[in-house]
C-alpha cells in the first residue's frame, strides 16, 4: 500500500507483513497525506519500487488497484505512467472517486478496460465485491519483472568512478573489467540506461614537487607529509556539479546512481560523506565497492543508500571483484 499527493509514502511493502489481520492493523495506523494529486509518481513508484525484483515474486498476477479521489495533475504522465505499467506486465485497475474525471479514470486502465467510479469514499465499499472478483481474474504476468532487462522498467544515468591513482594500473584493468561485465548485462541505449566513468587523477596538490623545489632533507620530509594521496571528496564534488548535468549527458527523469569503488580508506572521510550526502540531496543514489583489508569507515557505509547491506560490497583483493558482481548488478537493477 501507497499514499500519494505531492510525493508518494510507502505504507506497506508485500512482504512486510503475512497475516492479514497484521496488515489490517498497519494499514488502520496508516496517516493521510496532503497536497496535490500526482498520480503519475505514485504509479512509478508502484511499477519500480512496489514491483521491484527483490520484492515480486515470479508466476504471480501483478496488480494494482488505484484509488484517485480528485482531478489528477499532470493526467498524460499519469496514462503514459500506467502504459509502462502494463508493458511490465503490471494490472492497473483504477476506482475514481467523487470529483475524479471518467475519462482520466478510464485512461488508465489500458487493455483491460475495467475501471470503476463512485461518487463519494463512503461508498467504496459497494465494490468491494465486485473489485475482489475482478482481482481474482488477473492472469499470471507472462513475463516477470525477474526476467525482464534491466533497464526496461525505468531509465537510469549510472557514473561508476574508480581510485586509479591508488588502485594502480593492473587494479584499474580488474576495476574496467568488473564494469564492462556488468555493462553487457544491463539494457544501454539512449532511452534506457546510461553509463558514465569518472576517474581520480592528480589534482594541483597532490602532482609532488620539482628536483630543486626542496634545498635539504627537512624541506624535502616537510613536502612529502604535505602530499595527498587521491582525494575522493573532490571527485565526489566534480560528479555532484556537473557529472549528471544535461550537459554531460544526464536525463532530468531518468534515475541517477553513482558506483564507487574505493581503494583502502578514505584519506578524509567525512569530507567524502558531506559531498557524498549533497549529492543524495540532488536525487543521486551511492553504491560503495571497497577493496582491501582495511575496515570499513563509519564515513563510508553512511556514505551508501539505506540498507548498507545492498548498497555497501567490500573484497579484500581485485582479483574477488567477480565473485561479487552478481550482488552489485542486483542492487543496481532492483528498480530498473
Amino acid at each position: 500500500a501507497v499514499l500519494y499527493s505531492d510525493q508518494v509514502v510507502n505504507a506497506l511493502d508485500m512482504n512486510d507483513l503475512y497475516d492479514r489481520n497484521d496488515v489490517i492493523a498497519t494499514l488502520e495506523k496508516t496517516k493521510r497525506t496532503a497536497g496535490n494529486n500526482r498520480l503519475d509518481l505514485a504509479i512509478k513508484h508502484i511499477r519500480t519500487k512496489s514491483f521491484r525484483r527483490g520484492l515480486a515474486r515470479k508466476h504471480s498476477a501483478q496488480l494494482a488497484i488505484v484509488i484517485t479521489g480528485s482531478p489528477v495533475m499532470f493526467n498524460e504522465f499519469a496514462k503514459q505512467e500506467a502504459d509502462r505499467a502494463k508493458e511490465s506486465d503490471i494490472v492497473v485497475i483504477p476506482i475514481g472517486v467523487g470529483q475524479a474525471a471518467v475519462e482520466e479514470v478510464k485512461s488508465l486502465s489500458g487493455s483491460s478496460g475495467k475501471f470503476y467510479t463512485v461518487p463519494s469514499f463512503s461508498q467504496l465499499p459497494s465494490l468491494i465485491a465486485e473489485v475482489a472478483i475482478e482481482a481474482c481474474r488477473v492472469p499470471v504476468a507472462e513475463k516477470s519483472i525477474q526476467d525482464q532487462a534491466c533497464g526496461s522498467r525505468q531509465e537510469a544515468d549510472i557514473m561508476f568512478m574508480l581510485d586509479s591513482i591508488n588502485a594502480g594500473r593492473k587494479n584499474t584493468k580488474r576495476a574496467l573489467a568488473l564494469i564492462r561485465d556488468l555493462t553487457n548485462e544491463l539494457d544501454v541505449a539512449p532511452d534506457k540506461i546510461q553509463i558514465g566513468l569518472m576517474s581520480a587523477e592528480c589534482h594541483e596538490d597532490t602532482t609532488g614537487f620539482l628536483l630543486n623545489s626542496n634545498k635539504n632533507k627537512n624541506e624535502v620530509n616537510d613536502a612529502l607529509s604535505k602530499t595527498k594521496s587521491v582525494d575522493f571528496s573532490a571527485l565526489l564534488k566534480r560528479m555532484r556539479h556537473g557529472a549528471f548535468s544535461q550537459n554531460h549527458g544526464g536525463r532530468r527523469h531518468a534515475k541517477k546512481v553513482a558506483v564507487l569503488v574505493i581503494d583502502g580508506s578514505l584519506e578524509e572521510p567525512l569530507r567524502a560523506l558531506t559531498e557524498a550526502q549533497r549529492a543524495k540531496l540532488h536525487g543521486v543514489e551511492v553504491i560503495v565497492v571497497q577493496v582491501g583489508e582495511e575496515k570499513p569507515q563509519d564515513e563510508v557505509l553512511m556514505m551508501c543508500d539505506a540498507p548498507a547491506k545492498e548498497t555497501f560490497f567490500k573484497v579484500s583483493d581485485y582479483s574477488e571483484l567477480p565473485a561479487i558482481k552478481q550482488k552489485i548488478w542486483d542492487s543496481l537493477c532492483d528498480e530498473l
